[in-house]
């Protein structure tokens, strides 16, 4: 009897080990948890954030005060493509994509549901030195578009004529 007590003190212990790396992977999956996660500030101290807090598709990135809240984290995921593509996630789970799934300019950066298969939500970051980067999708570069004020500014896509508006830093 103290052999079965054993075994199934065995078992019970080895189930809950289970079920606590279990929560441990969801919870440090969440990408606003994660160490790596990180705040893209735009070229006036400002800081891309998704629109409301909101956990929803389609939500817009848009330029903000760098307030520090969950919404400006990010974390970033290589595709697999061998290309330095990644994939941005959001505070929420999801990912950076283009509205339009045919990238172009103006067309509007919003997050949605992460899928391996949309190329319009992979993105190359080129380093430009001194800390600071451009944001690529499919040869057009993430702008913080101009004539909004400071901030509130949505983030759209244009060519690499706006070069002030399309300079970021990633800050952990």
């Amino acid at each position: 009897m103290n052999l079965a007590c054993t075994r199934a003190g065995h078992r019970l212990a080895a189930t809950a080990a289970l079920i606590a790396a279990a929560v441990l992977a969801v919870v440090t999956a969440h990408p606003a948890a994660a160490e790596d996660s990180f705040r893209i500030e735009t070229y006036n101290g400002g800081c891309l954030e998704i629109a409301d807090a909101s956990t929803h598709n389609g939500a817009p990135l848009q330029q903000y005060r760098c307030l520090g809240t969950d919404n400006q984290l990010f974390t970033a995921e290589d595709t697999g493509d061998g290309d330095g593509s990644v994939r941005i996630k959001t505070f929420a789970g999801k990912c950076l994509e283009v509205l339009d799934s045919d990238p172009s300019v103006d067309d509007t950066i919003v997050q949605g549901d992460c899928d391996s298969r949309y190329s319009f939500q992979e993105f190359q970051i080129h380093d430009l030195g001194d800390g600071e980067v451009a944001i690529e999708v499919n040869h057009l570069f993430l702008t913080v578009e101009e004539g909004h004020g400071e901030f509130l500014a949505p983030v759209v896509l244009h060519g690499p004529s706006s070069p002030g508006h399309q300079v970021f830093t990633l800050v952990n």
